[in-house]
């Protein structure tokens, strides 16, 4: 999972899939509540190599110009600590079958 690619996708979604689809498109908390791992990246060159705007990202849903206002789809944010687990640890835990 990117949560980088929020920053310039996010407005474009609604365009790319079906209007029903729209609410499905990065539920990152949806995904962890139904017990998901989730790993977040960066996937250079695409997003940023900077592992703090993919955090930034995945807890505010919103790109680096504060959009949209109250993040996009407000209520899939993960929290500091969920992002972290993310970026690092979640990753280890898969390959361990935890």
């Amino acid at each position: 999972t990117q949560p980088s690619f929020l920053l310039g996708e996010w407005d474009k979604k609604e365009k790319w899939v079906p209007e029903e689809l729209v609410p499905f498109s990065d539920p990152y908390k949806s995904m962890k509540k139904a017990g998901i791992p989730l790993t977040l990246s960066s996937d250079l060159p695409i997003g940023s190599i900077n592992p703090m705007v993919t955090v930034g990202t995945a807890v505010t849903r919103q790109d680096l110009e504060d959009q949209p206002e109250g993040g996009w789809m407000p209520g899939e944010e993960l929290t500091v600590d969920e992002s972290f687990y993310g970026m690092g640890h979640a990753s280890k835990n898969i390959e361990k079958g935890k």
